[in-house]
């Protein structure tokens, strides 16, 4: 890894120090704030609006509509913006781990991660992002798939940035917080594409590395017996991998509603256990941390992921022109397949951006999108949805907003 600091028109763009904070540190110090700051009473945690977060707090709380433009994207295929995945769930909130990301200089790229497998031949997209109001950063690279190119970063006083921040793996990436009054404006990435075919997918074994295991298989040491029950029932029948997930993410659509009004489920209550058997309601947020559960709950190792549906295409632009908002903020999840990676899947319900999953990938112009989900937008529809060729923060500003289903 290049360590860098990166000197344009007088304007320095500074990296944070290294979070030394350890998943179980983290854990502690959240468990002991919790115990003398939340309230008893849930309908003391105020409403959030929907919109891209980087809040690790309770999940369930009820959410406003917000449709802030957040960035406009010229894109040769329709694609769901991936910002960053999850690992660590403890029952009530979804908890980062303290990750490092280091500087990487940008001479040092294009490179494929080691974590990646491509069965399908290593599909690629070139994607351009232009911030709706310039970034000051500290948030995700969105992007189609797995990074492996970001070929410019360009800044609001006409210079460029030389480097983005990376983890150990080098499978995801941020843009670094600025100092002063320079922003970023665009950047342009490059990603590989999720495996996207069903028959492939379903001859795929399940000898997992033992660190996807390690890290993709924990649970709450107090989950619920119903929930694992619930994930046997519905996955008893398949015979693969692939028959499993779409076993749960069909369940999920078909038999729970959407709704944006909901609740923080009480005091001592697990957070999915609440959702499938209690409220059956709720957002991306609650389907994608239920399909996540209940897949680790059978043993297939399963992340929650966070980043924007693809947004309104922008009519005659050329090339394709989406325009993302905060309402386009969603939740979904991606399964890990030996041979093949990570693939993503939605179980939110509601309208079909395509038939069926996964589709091959096709040009924006014919109105297709690389995932057949919805961008949680709480339509009423139950169609069958699912990301079939893969997977932005308002322009970095902190806020308090929710991850809207």
């Amino acid at each position: 890894f290049v360590m860098m600091t990166a000197w344009f028109g007088g304007q320095v763009y500074e990296v944070r120090p290294p979070n030394q904070t350890t998943l179980q540190s983290t854990f502690e110090k959240l468990q002991e704030w919790a115990s003398g700051h939340m309230p008893e009473d849930n309908e003391a945690i105020p409403a959030g609006t929907t919109g891209y977060s980087t809040n690790d707090g309770e999940l369930g709380a009820p959410l406003s509509r917000n449709t802030e433009p957040v960035f406009a994207a010229l894109t040769s295929l329709r694609t769901y913006w991936r910002g960053e995945s999850i690992a660590y769930y403890d029952g009530r909130r979804w908890i980062r781990g303290g990750e490092e990301f280091t500087p990487l200089n940008l001479s040092s790229l294009p490179q494929i991660p080691a974590t990646v497998t491509t069965t399908n031949g290593g599909r690629t997209l070139q994607q351009r992002i232009q911030f709706a109001s310039p970034s000051s950063g500290g948030i995700p690279v969105f992007n189609a798939g797995t990074i492996t190119d970001v070929e410019t970063v360009q800044l609001s006083n006409g210079s460029q940035l030389g480097y983005v921040l990376a983890n150990k793996d080098r499978d995801t990436f941020r843009l670094p917080d600025s100092a002063g009054s320079t922003r970023i404006t665009e950047y342009i990435v490059d990603s590989i594409l999720p495996e996207s075919n069903p028959v492939l997918l379903r001859g795929l074994g399940d000898a997992d590395p033992q660190e996807i295991k390690n890290k993709y298989l924990q649970l709450p040491d107090l989950l619920p017996e119903r929930v694992k029950a619930l994930a046997e029932k519905l996955t008893a029948s398949s015979g693969n991998r692939y028959d499993s997930a779409t076993a749960i993410r069909d369940y999920l659509q078909t038999g729970y509603s959407y709704t944006l009004d909901t609740m923080v489920p009480p005091a001592g209550a697990d957070f999915v256990d609440h959702f499938l058997f209690e409220t059956k309601q709720g957002y991306c947020v609650h389907f994608a941390t239920a399909m996540t559960v209940l897949l680790r709950s059978t043993g297939i190792p399963a992340r929650y992921v966070q980043g924007y549906g693809p947004g309104t295409q922008q009519e005659e632009a050329m090339p394709a022109k989406y325009l993302v908002t905060q309402g386009d903020a969603h939740a979904w999840v991606e399964v890990y397949f030996a041979g093949a990676g990570w693939v993503p899947f939605d179980p939110t319900p509601g309208p079909a951006l395509a038939a069926g999953f996964p589709a091959p990938a096709r040009p924006a112009a014919g109105g297709r999108t690389l995932f057949s989900a919805a961008d949680c937008r709480g339509a009423a529809s139950r169609r069958r949805l699912a990301l079939a060729a893969q997977s932005g923060s308002a322009a970095g500003r902190a806020s308090r907003q929710q991850l809207e289903p």
